[in-house]
């Protein structure tokens, strides 16, 4: 898939910093999202001291299929990339590529339509506020939601007057034939003020919103 402008942004900004060699963490992340198409494509990457070696770099990573969905990146994946990135690193540097965690999610909301304005207009406008929200291209490791700012988002629609109810789940395992990370998260003990983290080595996906986006009119 086309990169956006914004991670082209910063992707270039950050490999130049590399100089052609990784000298910190985030070259490291920049090195396995920088590498050339025939090695595969690293969606997101994590860089971490590795817990086990001082010495060591842990690089968690994170692939798309042909779909779009989040998946472990495969084990050819891996290998190329640390082929790669063997070709910058330090002498003294270790890297260990792991597998990150898949979060997936869903959301429940429920508006109030302004008066005569129809009400299922006022939904489907709602609804494809939190979709692009919500997309795939804003998700990361490490990363947070903050729900009062798509609840802003929805309450500034001119059909919508307020937001009466908006929750974000976590879906796991197989449910109705679809299939979702068997990875669990308690949402609600990690949500805070509004804001929902993530952990430092996981990513989250709305991964089926015509499904996973529930609706209604209050």
């Amino acid at each position: 898939e086309r990169e956006t402008l914004e991670e082209i942004r910063q992707r270039t900004s950050a490999y130049f910093n590399t100089q052609n060699r990784a000298v910190n963490l985030q070259d490291y992340q920049v090195l396995a999202l920088s590498m050339p198409q025939n090695f595969g494509t690293v969606f997101r990457s994590y860089a971490r001291k590795d817990p086990t070696n001082n010495l060591g770099v842990e690089l968690i990573t994170i692939a798309r299929d042909t779909n779009g969905y989040l998946v472990v990146s495969d084990n050819v994946l891996k290998n190329n990339a640390e082929i790669f990135i063997n070709g910058y690193k330090s002498f003294s540097d270790s890297v260990k590529l792991t597998d990150g965690n898949i979060v997936n999610i869903g959301v429940n909301f429920v508006i109030v339509p302004e008066p005569d304005i129809n009400p299922n207009e006022a939904l489907i406008k709602a609804y494809f506020v939190v979709k692009n929200e919500l997309d795939i291209s804003q998700s990361n490791f490490n990363d947070y939601i903050v729900m009062p700012d798509i609840i802003s988002k929805v309450q500034a629609l001119s059909e919508v007057r307020s937001v009466a109810e908006f929750n974000i789940v976590n879906i796991a395992g197989t449910v109705d034939g679809r299939v979702y990370s068997n990875y669990e998260y308690n949402i609600l003990a990690n949500t805070k003020a509004g804001v929902l983290r993530f952990p430092e080595t996981a990513c989250w996906e709305l991964k089926y919103p015509d499904v996973n986006i529930v609706f209604r009119n209050a």
